[in-house]
């Protein structure tokens, strides 16, 4: 298995420079984190080296025709960058940055939100607003009030629908709610949880996508994160 693992290494190192998707879940910002993993398990600067090289190649685009998704939009390249800022893997001073992020996002009027999704919804803004804020002094909050008082007011008007019917969304929905009404929550991220990606053919290993979602960086982090 060793020697699979290091062919599937060198052909990410190869292959996902080419990549013009800087998103999450299918393009370069789950590669980061999967060489992030693999330089914290090493000590390889091989694979810091790579993790950076990929990570300024997101930045440099992350705003060229892009979303607000989690799937392949900023806030899905947000949760990546607090996720490497927690390991310790990148400077923590990050501000200017996320003002951007957050700036767009709120641009994006949540009460009439009718995606529920992980990749394109409510689901996935959750999971970058939940772990900012969880990791955020209330004195300093990185959304404004309006903001988070529009999402507070739309998850409870949603906990009388189908809220329920999406068990993770549920699970998201119940933390926010607590976070708002001033109880302590601790949202625990993993990337490895996104992985849609069993296993793959040892024959066929360059034949997979990239990404972290079905591809075989997300292979790669499960492996490393046994």
């Amino acid at each position: 298995m060793k020697d699979l693992q290091l062919r599937v290494q060198h052909s990410l190192m190869f292959s996902s420079k080419f990549l013009s998707d800087v998103g999450l879940f299918n393009g370069k910002m789950g590669i980061v984190i999967a060489f992030a993993h693999l330089y914290i398990q090493s000590a390889n600067d091989l694979y810091r080296d790579v993790m950076e090289e990929l990570l300024n190649d997101v930045l440099d685009n992350i705003y060229k025709d892009i979303t607000v998704g989690f799937e392949s939009g900023i806030s899905g390249i947000g949760w990546g960058i607090e996720y490497l800022r927690m390991k310790k893997m990148v400077e923590s001073d990050s501000l200017c940055l996320y003002e951007e992020i957050n700036q767009k996002i709120m641009e994006t009027d949540i009460r009439r939100i009718a995606d529920m999704s992980l990749e394109t919804g409510l689901e996935g803004l959750l999971h970058y607003i939940i772990f900012l804020l969880s990791r955020s002094d209330r004195k300093n909050l990185p959304f404004d009030a309006l903001y988070l008082s529009d999402l507070y007011n739309k998850i409870l008007a949603l906990s009388s629908s189908g809220l329920s019917a999406n068990m993770r969304l549920f699970g998201l929905a119940n933390m926010y709610k607590n976070w708002y009404n001033g109880i302590k929550i601790c949202y625990k991220p993993d990337p490895v949880g996104f992985v849609q990606l069993e296993g793959i053919d040892e024959k066929l290993y360059f034949d997979y996508p990239l990404g972290l979602r079905k591809g075989i960086s997300g292979w790669l982090l499960k492996e490393y994160c046994k």
